[in-house]
Order: structure tokens, then C-alpha cells, then sequence
């Protein structure tokens, strides 16, 4: 099934919408063209436009929302008010929506799926590029709605083709059935085609998955007093800590260091020498070689911290010096983007993974 949707709103916009099926598979295709000639900057396409009833018919309070989201997510008979109302504030990009919500980030898979004691929809973008979507349940009018947005890459004088299909299908079960039914298709994409346990470059302590222990170097709570712990410094201090563990475990282990920032936890990208000093810490990593063990760090997020209420530090001298602004996200009026959830003890900029600066001082590190 073909639909051509011509002049949106008296605009030079057009819209095609396909809807296929395949004899013997429960799936729709669903895919859309959108030709603009209008010069406007599309952000966003929603499509598909999918509201379902809060109460469906089957038992009582049966009802429940699997979104893909942080460790998971699943809404017991799902109510208005926990879920944000479908408006065009909830489908922007600005800091106060933050910047790590979308796929691929902390939602983690394609999908969304609603269902009862009786039967459910799924509804999963067949996407193994890794486009940038919005994936996310909304509330609108009397109902929830299964809400896709395929950001970015949307000409403004011209025409694209979505690059991959939205499938939409009925189920049966419960959130495993609906996770499995994304899992089957998963294990397909280059991504997973090959498990861990036969890939060619996964290191051999790797896959002998030796205990990872976590050392945390200054302060005992992120958003708390940053003052370097006795206990773990000069670095070799910790070897003994370390060795009761193999011991009692029998086993090598993997000591992350953590928090070793030079001016504080969680500053960077100005933070070596990391505290307690680069030779103190080249000491500690070859005892721990030489036991047999591999040694771990811990680095937190590409974002550019410029200040740290805790310690004092002010990084606005070396984000000039460096020329870190090119590096940053910038919102639609083109300021500075800047992160909501860390501004009452560590106020950061987050920076675009499309530049290179981002991807090149992790590497250099």
C-alpha cells in the first residue's frame, strides 16, 4: 500500500508512505519519503503514528510498557501522569531533555512494545546503522503512544528515503517474548554476528574475565569532598590491599583505578598527571604485572568540564587555551550546550562525537 501526501500544510512538502507485507510473516513494513522543497530545517520525522488505549481488553490492570531505556523499563498498567505528554518540547533536543537519552545511548535497543494477558503490539526500526532516534512512550489524548523520531540527515531542498523500514506486529506474552522478538533479529546484524567468544581481536584476560576490582583514588561520593584517600596513595599501597583478595579468590584480577583525576573526580579533559602522580602510578602498574594481573582505568563521558565546586578548580582558561569550544555541542540558537544534571558541583559542556577533537584526546590519553 502505496500513500502520497502532497503540499503538507500548503508547504512544497511532500510525504510517500509504503506499508508492505510478506505472505507467511507476521510483520508490516513500514517505510517514508519525505521531498522537501521548502528550505526549512527538518529536525525530526515521527513516523510511525501508533496511540494505543490505556486499558485494553483482557484482565484488569493487565497491561504493561517495555521501553529499551537505562537498565530497562517496564510500566505496570501505566497511568498520564508517568509519562511525558506527546508535545514538541518532549521530542527536542535542548539540555533540559539532556543529552544521552536518545538511541543509540541510554535507550539502548529499537523497539517499544505494549501488551496484556491477551495480546500486544511491537513496533522496532530495522536500522543496523546506528541512526540517531528519539524511542520513546508519550501520552496523547485518551491513549499512549508508540513514539519513533528518525533524527537528523533530512534535506532541506531535496528528497530522502528513510534508510531502513519500521516493522509493526501483534504478540503474545510478556516483555521476554517481546525483548526476544528484537534479540532474533539482533543477533543478525554485524554487531553480534560473530560472539565474543569467537571474535579474532577479544584479548585471551578478556575472556578469562578476571575479577575487576574498583579503586577509588579521591573522594568517596561523586557529588562529596575530593581529598585524595591515604589509604590508596602512593599507589604501591595498594598491592597488599589487592593480593588478600587474589589470595582468598584464587585467582588474577583487574584493579581499575578510578577518580584519579588530577584535579579533582570527574574533571577532565585537563587531568593528568593523574593525582597521586604518573611515576606512583607507573610503580603500582608494573607490580601488578609482574603478579599477572592487568591494570584498568576508569574514564567518565566526552564532555568538557570547566569548573568543580568541590575542589575549586576553574577550567575556563584551558578550554580557551585549547580551543575546546569547536569541540561542543551547541543548542538551536547556537549557544553553548550546557549539561543540566552535573551544574550544583560540576559544571560541563557535552562534546559532539561528529568532530574529531572528542574522539582524538580520549585516544591520546
Amino acid at each position: 500500500m502505496t500513500a502520497d501526501f502532497r503540499q503538507l500544510d500548503g508547504l512544497q512538502l511532500d510525504a510517500t508512505v509504503t506499508v508492505r507485507t510478506v505472505p507467511g510473516d507476521p510483520l508490516s513494513y513500514w517505510s517514508i519519503a519525505v521531498n522537501n522543497q521548502t528550505g526549512l530545517l527538518i529536525t525530526d520525522v515521527q513516523f510511525p503514528f501508533i496511540v494505543v488505549p490505556y486499558h485494553l481488553a483482557g484482565g484488569a490492570g493487565s497491561e504493561s510498557l517495555l521501553r529499551p531505556y537505562w537498565t530497562g523499563r517496564l510500566l505496570q498498567a501505566p497511568k498520564p501522569h508517568e509519562l511525558e505528554p506527546d508535545n514538541p518540547h518532549t521530542w527536542q533536543f535542548h539540555p533540559e531533555n539532556g543529552d544521552f537519552n536518545h538511541y543509540p545511548g541510554l535507550t539502548f535497543a529499537q523497539f517499544l512494545a505494549y501488551y496484556n494477558d491477551r495480546a500486544g503490539i511491537f513496533v522496532s526500526c530495522r536500522d543496523s546503522s546506528g541512526a540517531i532516534k528519539l524511542i520513546k512512550p508519550t501520552h496523547r489524548g485518551s491513549g499512549i503512544r508508540l513514539g519513533m523520531a528518525h533524527v537528523g540527515d533530512w534535506p532541506r531542498n531535496g528528497r530522502r528515503q528513510l534508510d531502513y523500514d519500521v516493522v509493526l506486529r501483534a504478540f503474545t506474552g510478556d516483555w521476554y517474548d517481546a525483548a526476544e522478538l528484537y534479540r532474533q533479529w539482533s543477533l543478525k546484524q554485524p554487531w553480534a554476528a560473530t560472539p565474543l567468544h569467537e571474535r579474532k581481536d577479544t584479548p585471551d584476560w578478556l575472556l578469562d574475565s578476571p575479577p575487576h576490582i574498583i579503586v577509588r583514588i579521591q573522594g568517596i561520593l561523586d557529588e562529596g569532598p575530593t581529598a585524595p584517600n591515604p589509604e590508596f596513595l602512593p599507589y604501591p599501597k595498594i598491592i597488599p590491599l589487592l593480593e588478600r583478595i587474589a589470595d582468598r579468590i584464587e585467582a588474577p584480577l583487574v584493579p581499575v583505578i578510578m577518580s584519579w583525576e588530577r584535579p579533582g573526580p570527574w574533571i577532565y579533559p585537563e587531568s593528568l598527571p593523574p593525582a597521586g602522580g604518573a611515576e606512583s602510578l607507573g610503580e603500582f602498574t608494573k607490580l601488578a604485572r609482574d603478579r599477572g594481573w592487568h591494570v584498568g582505568t576508569f574514564c567518565n563521558g566526552t564532555r568538557w568540564v570547566t569548573h568543580h565546586h568541590w575542589s575549586g578548580y576553574d577550567g575556563s582558561k584551558y578550554l580557551a587555551e585549547q580551543g575546546g569550544e569547536k569541540s561542543l555541542c551547541r543548542t538551536h540558537d547556537q549557544q553553548l550546550w550546557r549539561e543540566s544534571w552535573d551544574q550544583t558541583w560540576r559544571p560541563s559542556h557535552p562534546a559532539c562525537l561528529g568532530v574529531p577533537m572528542p574522539r582524538d584526546i580520549p585516544a591520546d590519553f
